[in-house]
């Protein structure tokens, strides 16, 4: 099986092309650049940084910030933004994290939930905390395992399309880009699905393979105080809004013991 980073999404020239139109950054930009402000942060390491948008976000704000992906495509645009000079980028997986003496590591996204295994987040776990300085912060997203927002009429409408509703973006270079979502399976707190790219302009469709790890809180909770962090906060939102046994995901402020 692909490890996460060598699906499509993140390998097709396609998907990775026009991936910046198809997952803006507005839920969580505004919470990490705040958090920055109030602890003070001076250096940030972005963890599965994907294009570079919230490490460029980050970065015209005077922040210094170390921008780490496992994906080369992925990289190799986030390399020519216009921040590029701002941010050190660097080729690899959270479990490789050098000792960056980090006021805060972010891991945004499903990067969280591409640890398909206690192994790989607890390496991760392993490799976040050698890159923070003491008393440094960890922000995270999970999603939540008793929300199955990928069955009919639950929230979160983007994983609601079909190829008869289709999310639909226009990219700049691209042109159209119509994406749907077809569930496989659900088991062992594992979500396995299809995400399908059709590009108008070529007529050609990618499909990307994935699969999610779904945590609940207690158990992630548990992995970072197994790791000598102290959880802070869990919000159930980037709006900060406490979490609920409804709420769609997990936001964790957990910082180095």
């Amino acid at each position: 099986m692909k490890k996460s980073f060598e699906s499509e999404q993140f390998q097709h020239p396609l998907i990775v092309g026009t991936y910046n139109t198809n997952n803006p950054v507005d839920d969580y930009k505004d919470f990490c650049l705040n958090f920055a402000n109030e602890i003070g942060a001076e250096k940030i390491v972005d963890v599965g940084c994907g294009t570079g948008l919230m490490s460029c976000a980050l970065a015209k704000k005077g922040f210094e910030v170390v921008g780490v992906e496992p994906a080369k495509p992925m990289l190799e645009i986030a390399k020519k933004t216009n921040c590029s000079n701002n941010v050190k980028w660097d080729h690899g997986l959270a479990k490789d994290l050098l000792d960056y003496q980090a006021d805060l590591v972010i891991m945004t996204g499903h990067v969280v939930q591409f640890h398909l295994t206690d192994t790989d987040w607890n390496e991760a776990l392993d490799g976040i905390y050698r890159a923070l300085k003491p008393e440094g912060y960890l922000v995270f997203e999970s999603r939540n395992p008793n929300v199955h927002f990928w069955k009919p009429g639950k929230a979160q409408a983007s994983w609601q399309s079909t190829k008869d509703s289709p999310d639909v973006t226009n990219d700049e270079v691209y042109g159209e880009v119509r994406s749907w979502i077809d569930f496989i399976s659900f088991q062992d707190n594992k979500l396995e699905y299809n995400i399908n790219y059709y590009f108008v302009e070529t007529g050609e469709t990618v499909i990307s393979h994935d699969i999610l790890k779904f945590r609940t809180q207690k158990e992630l909770s548990q992995s970072l105080e197994n790791k000598n962090f102290k959880v802070l906060n869990i919000y159930g939102f980037w709006d900060k809004h406490p979490v609920k046994e409804d709420s769609p995901e997990f936001i964790f402020i957990a910082q180095k013991q």
